[in-house]
């Protein structure tokens, strides 16, 4: 002969503690069914010993729960790692093509140095305002030099920071995927 079911309304009830965030207690109050929770009496052990096997049977999937959510978290970070990573090497092809330009302009600012002097070299004896005009453009153009040689110092240089940059960014994503590897390793779905 089978035993009859106990028939209950079960009553759930959460609580947090502020020093554990990542924990919640639950309480599963069993009664009688359509019995309301203020006028019943105490808990029979039977129904009580059915609750306390339901929550135990909740265990596995709470735990699968929480470490899908840890596994959904991981990811972000990897992703987030990744865009990173994306975005340093972007700025790294930008300051190579940057400094190509300003090589390219600097080797055009030199010829034009070579051709500026020459005109000044051939004007020797032209009259003062001739000589004073291709004076001004080579000095200029010695000034450009400057410039353009002080903005390549500082192209190479953010150039090198950049590469320290992924470096270590290379470091965060191998850190990250080694994380998210470690929870799928942990992970058994229910």
């Amino acid at each position: 002969m089978t035993e009859a079911p106990i028939l209950s309304d079960l009553y759930f009830k959460t609580s947090s503690d502020r020093n554990a965030k990542d924990m919640t207690l639950l309480n599963l109050i069993p009664v009688p069914v359509n019995q309301d929770i203020k006028t019943a009496g105490p808990v029979d052990s039977a129904r009580l010993e059915k609750a306390k096997l339901l929550l135990d049977s909740l265990g596995p999937y709470i735990s699968s729960y929480q470490m899908r959510l840890q596994i959904n978290e991981q990811q972000k970070q990897l992703a987030k790692a990744q865009d990173k990573m994306n975005d340093l090497r972007g700025d790294s092809a930008d300051l190579q093509k940057k400094i190509r330009d300003l090589q390219s302009d600097l080797a055009s600012v030199k010829q034009d140095q070579l051709k500026a002097s020459s005109d000044l070299n051939t004007s020797i004896n032209a009259d003062d305002n001739t000589k004073s005009k291709y004076q001004k453009r080579v000095n200029k153009l010695f000034d450009k030099e400057a410039s353009l040689e002080k903005k390549l110092r500082r192209a190479q240089q953010d150039l090198e920071d950049n590469k320290h940059d992924i470096s270590r960014q290379q470091e965060e994503l191998s850190k990250q995927q080694q994380g998210l590897n470690a929870l799928n390793s942990r992970y058994t779905p229910n």
